[in-house]
């Protein structure tokens, strides 16, 4: 049996087709193409699947770019434009909040959890990143808002006894430094 692939390389033709719905200021297609984007975040999430995760995670920053420049050039795009930015943070909100939660909360594997939240939080931080350099104001108010709703402790991350071991003082400063981020 061939351990090759037959997804690979889809992402390229999933971002040609979203690159095309938003050229053409096509929201409903670009919608579909957002949920197929979702699904595929959502899947890998419930697969432990990182490497996928990471393919399609910064989706939302970059449609959100394109439409932000299709919309600076000409203001007929300020639907889609809007779609697209609200839409990039609510998604990424709920792929951190929710998704990544969610699964490992209720699974005994333990896997790539902190993985995950680390790229969900990269995609969000592109986000407000691409934001800022636009200028864009209104949007980046509006992302940080979706932002602010993450609640998040250190046991969702699973660091609980390592906290505690770091408050025991038990350990040298470098066995602490290094029970941190092992």
């Amino acid at each position: 049996m061939s351990n090759y692939d037959i997804t690979a390389g889809i992402e390229n033709r999933i971002w040609a087709a979203i690159d095309k719905s938003i050229s053409n200021n096509d929201k409903a297609t670009f919608r579909e193409l957002l949920s197929f984007v979702r699904n595929v975040t959502s899947k890998s999430i419930a697969h432990d699947s990182l490497t996928v995760f990471k393919q399609y995670i910064f989706f939302f920053s970059n449609f959100y770019s394109l439409s932000f420049s299709k919309y600076k050039n000409n203001p007929s795009y300020l639907s889609l434009y809007t779609l697209c930015a609200e839409m990039a943070a609510l998604h990424l909100k709920e792929i951190i909040l929710y998704e990544i939660k969610i699964f490992y909360k209720g699974s005994s594997v333990r896997g790539h959890e902190a993985e995950f939240y680390y790229w969900g939080f990269f995609g969000f931080n592109q986000l407000l990143f691409s934001m800022v350099n636009n200028h864009d104001t209104v949007q980046f108010e509006d992302a940080l808002g979706e932002f602010s709703q993450i609640n998040l402790r250190s046991r969702d991350f699973g660091l609980d006894n390592k906290i505690q071991s770091l408050k025991s003082g038990e350990n040298t400063i470098k066995d602490q430094a290094e029970c941190v981020f092992q």
